[in-house]
């Protein structure tokens, strides 16, 4: 970081208001000027001057809840990390806290890769089946079992698992637990498939 000329700073944000913070207050007003510009400019958001303020963390101010609460000090101390938090940010240098509590650093924000990176064509055909797979009675099966099957329609290309030929209707779809439910099955994408309803 400081060998690139970015700016050092931590966002904190609740709903639709946020606070900045920032080693400087040379840096808080740059910090503010541009915020504002970005949001105005390339967001064509409003922003109320009135809520526009540069202030030490050192005094007391508003918070999010608009009372008036202790100073905000950015600090590296603080609680203990929990089990989870600790195996997630414990190495970070990055790591702050503010009331104690901490500041997640994003470079150290997770996430899963996606199930299925293929890309799916959309033609007319599947998506009047999307359509109507959508609409289709649960009997009773839940949310999950629904969206999970739309989701293999489409991983599945629009293709009987079985013998790879194009479903022409939704009447012809039939969705499969691989490992039954009166075995454990789940109702999970990765324990659904897809074929005609002759493979039932």
């Amino acid at each position: 970081m400081r060998k690139t000329k970015l700016k050092e700073m931590y966002i904190v944000r609740y709903a639709d208001d946020f606070r900045i913070f920032c080693k400087t207050k040379t840096a808080a007003e740059k910090t503010r000027i541009a915020v504002t510009q970005w949001l105005q400019e390339k967001l064509k958001l409003g922003v109320s001057p009135e809520k526009q303020e540069c202030l030490t963390s050192r005094k007391s101010i508003q918070n999010f809840w608009d009372s008036k609460s202790n100073c905000l000090d950015v600090s590296r101390t603080g609680r203990k990390l929990t089990k989870a938090e600790k195996a997630r940010y414990g190495k970070s240098k990055q790591l702050r806290y503010i009331a104690n509590e901490p500041l997640y650093p994003i470079g150290y924000v997770q996430h899963k890769s996606p199930m299925n990176k293929t890309i799916t064509t959309y033609t007319s055909e599947t998506g009047e089946i999307n359509i109507k797979l959508l609409h289709q009675p649960l009997y009773g099966r839940s949310i999950e079992y629904a969206d999970n099957r739309i989701s293999r329609y489409n991983a599945q290309k629009g293709k009987c698992a079985v013998t790879g030929k194009d479903f022409e209707a939704p009447e012809e779809i039939h969705c499969h637990h691989i490992k039954p439910k009166n075995k454990g099955g789940t109702e999970e994408y990765e324990n659904l498939i897809l074929a005609t309803e002759a493979f039932k």
